[in-house]
């Protein structure tokens, strides 16, 4: 417990970076051996993390097992931008960020002030460690199978893993908290099965889920420790690539957490519907591309507005010239395919009509951009065009071979992400148009 007892007598904050790895790893040995064997994301790739610990600059998996492991680094940085906000060190927190980006000091602040609203004490502090530390498990396959096996469950997503295997008390650190903060990680663990916050901030998921932001009506701690984790993992989102510092959590991102938050807290106290939740999001995003000069007029009430507003939201577009691209993309589409994605993109399932939660959308947008900068905005529109042509493929698909009776039906887009990280896709994005839709995805 020396963990906790540097939580409890103040010092965390001010330990080094290497010496907090070490009581992670000291503390949550067993979960973070799971997460070095979890499948890693589908944004990773095959360069050399940036680390900045040590004498050698390694990344924070490498100090504590020699090698580099994806998601033991996003999990570890996430759990450092934690200790970076409660040192108040601003200047580590955003040392990797894009200037263009970078999350404002005053922005820092009222992080730092949401943490404390948050998680007021010691014990709420580490339950906040623990969240983090678990939340990534249901990616390792050995753990989803064994869970498989012991419930007898079919799983769609590492969420739901994560949540029965928690229900079946396989983490040591979550079994070893008060009851009643482990009741809390509970229902945090059961939202996010049901609703994954970063996935609404994204636009990724849909209207309807949102209706499961009541799980937390008169929950607030459960409510302020997952958002906080949220927040956090998203902080600590590009570790497998830039091990520096909390390279996601910039000031376009930040910004957008805080509409989400709102909403969530709104939908939560019956003040406004998931349907006005959800247009937050996508005001928030049109807004934010108006201040930052994109000329074309959008509204989120008129249905192909609303899709491209969507899918700038999944592509987390923050600038003018990246919002062209999309639109010149969207508008390129021959009129029966933009259709259909306008169709797909603008059914919530609010009134039982089933609808598509497009699950890796983002990451795959992202993938795809990176990989085509070096090839010039024209080329950026052609991938653009790519993917959006996949989307609708992938309605077009659900429509005629319906994968399941429910008012989402989830569609995991990683089993794209080697077309989509191949040289041969990057030279000619109509690849992705050859693709097999697999019958279950």
């Amino acid at each position: 417990m020396a963990l906790f007892s540097s939580i409890a007598r103040g010092i965390f904050p001010t330990l080094s970076d290497i010496d907090a790895i070490r009581l992670f790893g000291i503390s949550f040995e067993l979960e973070l051996r799971w997460l070095k064997n979890a499948t890693p994301t589908v944004e990773s790739n095959k360069s050399t993390t940036i680390g900045a610990f040590g004498n050698n600059g390694v990344t924070p998996s490498h100090v504590l097992y020699g090698f580099d492991f994806p998601e033991v680094n996003r999990t570890l940085v996430s759990m450092l931008a934690l200790k970076w906000l409660m040192a108040e060190d601003y200047e580590t927190f955003t040392c990797c960020q894009s200037p263009l980006t970078k999350l404002r000091p005053e922005s820092f602040q009222r992080l730092n002030i949401l943490l404390i609203e948050s998680c007021p004490g010691p014990e709420a502090i580490y339950a906040l460690l623990i969240a983090i530390v678990v939340n990534d498990l249901g990616k390792n396959d050995d753990l989803a199978t064994l869970v498989k096996n012991i419930t007898g469950q079919t799983f769609q997503n590492h969420d739901n893993v994560v949540y029965a295997a928690a229900k079946e008390h396989f983490f040591p650190s979550l079994e070893a908290i008060d009851p009643s903060l482990r009741s809390d990680l509970l229902v945090g663990l059961e939202f996010g099965s049901k609703l994954n916050i970063a996935q609404f901030a994204q636009a990724e998921s849909v209207t309807v889920s949102l209706k499961s932001a009541l799980i937390m009506s008169g929950k607030d701690r459960a409510f302020a420790i997952k958002f906080m984790e949220v927040i956090l993992d998203v902080a600590g989102a590009s570790g497998h690539v830039d091990a520096r510092c909390a390279a996601q959590m910039t000031e376009p991102v930040f910004q957008t957490y805080l509409v989400v938050h709102e909403a969530l807290l709104d939908i939560i106290g019956r003040r406004i519907s998931p349907r006005e939740g959800y247009d937050r999001v996508l005001f928030a995003r049109e807004r934010l591309l108006q201040e930052a000069g994109f000329k074309k007029s959008l509204s989120i009430n008129v249905p192909a507005d609303r899709a491209l507003v969507r899918l700038m939201t999944m592509g987390r577009v923050a600038e003018k010239e990246r919002a062209d691209c999309f639109a010149r993309a969207f508008e390129n589409l021959a009129a029966e395919t933009r259709q259909s994605l306008v169709d797909a993109l603008n059914v919530d399932g609010i009134d039982g009509e089933t609808t598509i939660l497009y699950s890796y959308a983002p990451a795959l947008i992202s993938v795809a951009l990176k990989n085509a900068e070096e090839h010039g905005t024209e080329h950026q529109v052609l991938v653009l065009g790519a993917l959006m042509r996949f989307l609708a493929r992938i309605y077009d698909s659900e429509k005629l071979h319906p994968r399941q009776k429910s008012d989402v039906t989830e569609i995991n887009l990683s089993f794209a992400q080697e077309t989509v990280k191949s040289d041969e896709f990057s030279r000619d994005p109509r690849l992705l148009d050859d693709l097999s839709i697999p019958f279950q995805v």
